[in-house]
């Protein structure tokens, strides 16, 4: 860090081809540029920062041009005493800048030539030049790569802002959560880093206790006394682009007791084994509908062609959702959970699937049918009834279709695969190691604290917020010897990718069934089944607080019919 700016020895003082023809080709498209003047404005936008003494930076050479170059002011010292400067403060949570510490640098430029992307070069530039620092401001637009680029380095936005020319800053930290993950199994290194109880900062520039041990988690979940699941509790965390101040009627997974207890009621009679073993040949026919199709696919997608519609029907027929509509559900429940999105577009997206529910439901009210909706529209007012068939359309189908497509993927990375074609009896048991060595929903739970507590040792008071990490604490070695490594034959049931407590996921029994309906008839018919693509390019959705895939693409050799 702190080289001058070279590009093979050659200062950069003064504009130069090279560096023109990278910025054209990182900045042609809106909404950075326009017309030619604004091209020609950097340049003497370059010239008066590479004039001032204080300037660093680090430039990768390629041929005869540029494959990327990162310049600022590395150091607190050197930052110019500014307005600009000084609004980062305005835009952090007060509660925050002695957890941040100073604005300590800024990057005025981060080019990486499209053609040198998918290299990590963006990233080892960033990491080389930011090292030792843990908050940044970008002049940037809020869905830009530049801002996908920090957080695909563990960063968190925890703040914006307009400068004085009202565009848009916005302020991230390295010391906030949800951290950003590497595509794979393993939980991020910071996250192992932290520990049982540490301060983390959110989205909306709150402050959070993130546990991370088992045992803190577990009883932080089942204590619904002194931590509350109501987003209009004083300090409950905001993970989300929107922002929940007040739970819809009948969302029955964010209130508390005795609210939570009316909803959860009429449903633990539609959930019960007897239920589900009811269930299981309707599912057992679905899974086998849409393995045929896998099986006949000249282009077959695990996700697409298997995982993703086997939930989806399943919870259809439950609910009684028409089939046909299932592509509309299923992209809004995504965007609900996809938190690479706008505030705005993920309200439009919930906007849309409470009116499709609504319309259902009253439709229902007309003419009751054998479903749950039509059975839950007789005890309930149509708004919580709405409330409750969004929370299981998108709850019933998401986590189960990512877990489904994470455990083959999983399965054959570790070897594992190859024993449970040999063994099919360790479904079971490989079901609840998959889940516990998953952990789906991966960006934890988040409760507010609602009386006087201590986690590890630390005091917590009302008005708190806390985050609890599933995933990390099904990879408690203190629990689970080796926690990174898949064993389909340990004893995994005490694991808490369902949560534990009151909130304990009411369609557990369902989506175990699913899971291990799938798998059997994965290893029985396709047991040649392998990833036809390197692991590195298997398509991962990690900015989700539900872990998955976007797609998997297999092949298989002589399926059995």
């Amino acid at each position: 860090m702190g080289e001058p700016i070279t590009v093979d020895g050659a200062g950069l003082a003064s504009w130069s081809a090279p560096l023109e023809r990278l910025y054209r080709r990182c900045f042609a498209e809106p909404p950075w540029h326009e017309d030619e003047a604004d091209f020609a404005a950097f340049a003497d936008k370059f010239a008066a920062h590479t004039a001032r003494s204080d300037v660093r930076g680090i430039v990768v050479p390629q041929g005869d041009g540029l494959a990327g170059v990162v310049y600022g002011w590395p150091s607190p010292d050197e930052v110019p005493d500014t307005p600009f400067y000084a609004g980062v403060y305005d835009a952090v949570a007060p509660a925050d800048h002695s957890l941040l510490g100073p604005p300590s640098w800024q990057v005025v430029e981060l080019m990486v030539d499209p053609s040198a992307r998918g290299q990590g070069l963006g990233r080892r530039l960033l990491a080389r030049f930011v090292e030792g620092h843990d908050l940044a401001w970008l002049c940037t637009h809020p869905d830009s790569a530049a801002r996908r680029l920090y957080e695909s380095a563990g960063w968190v936005g925890v703040g914006e802002y307009a400068d004085e020319s009202g565009a848009p800053v916005l302020v991230m930290s390295r010391r906030g959560y949800p951290m950003s993950r590497v595509p794979g199994f393993d939980p991020p290194a910071s996250l192992r880093s932290r520990c049982p109880v540490t301060t983390v900062s959110l989205r909306h520039g709150q402050r959070a206790s993130l546990l991370t041990s088992y045992g803190d988690v577990r009883a932080v979940l089942r204590d619904h006394g002194r931590f509350s699941s109501d987003p209009s509790s004083p300090g409950y965390p905001q993970l989300r682009p929107v922002v929940d101040r007040k739970p819809a009627p009948g969302s029955f997974l964010v209130t508390d007791p005795p609210e939570h207890t009316r909803y959860r009621r009429l449903l633990t009679g539609e959930f019960t084994v007897r239920r589900m073993e009811k269930l299981r040949p309707s599912i057992e026919r679905i899974t086998r509908t849409h393995l045929d199709s896998l099986l006949g696919s000249a282009s077959p997608d695990l996700v697409a062609d298997f995982a993703l519609p086997i939930p989806s029907d399943v919870i259809c027929l439950l609910l009684g959702v028409p089939v046909s509509d299932r592509a509309f559900f299923s992209s809004r429940s995504r965007a609900h959970h996809d938190r690479t999105l706008s505030a705005d577009a993920v309200q439009a997206a919930l906007d849309e699937l409470h009116s499709y529910i609504e319309e259902l439901v009253r439709s229902r009210v007309r003419s009751p049918g054998d479903d749950l909706i039509s059975r839950l529209a007789a005890e309930l007012t149509v708004d919580e009834v709405v409330g409750m068939t969004v929370l299981l359309l998108v709850g019933g189908h998401e986590t189960t279709a990512n877990s489904i497509a994470l455990s083959v993927l999983a399965l054959q990375e570790s070897g594992e695969w190859d024993a449970l074609v040999a063994d099919p009896s360790l479904v079971d048991s490989a079901v609840e190691e998959l889940l516990r060595y998953l952990s789906p929903v991966h960006q934890g739970v988040v409760r507010a604290v609602t009386g006087d507590a201590v986690v590890s040792g630390e005091s917590l008071a009302p008005g708190d917020g806390v985050v609890a990490s599933l995933f990390a604490a099904n990879r408690d070695p203190s629990v689970y010897p080796s926690p990174d490594s898949l064993d389909i034959r340990r004893r995994a049931r005490g694991h808490l990718a369902f949560g534990d407590g009151v909130h304990q996921c009411i369609g557990q029994t369902l989506a175990r069934m699913e899971m291990r309906v799938a798998l059997q008839a994965l290893v029985e018919r396709a047991p040649s089944l392998r990833i036809a693509v390197p692991f590195s390019s298997v398509s991962f959705r990690f900015n989700a607080p539900i872990y998955g895939l976007h797609a998997l693409p297999v092949t298989f050799s002589a399926p059995r019919p």
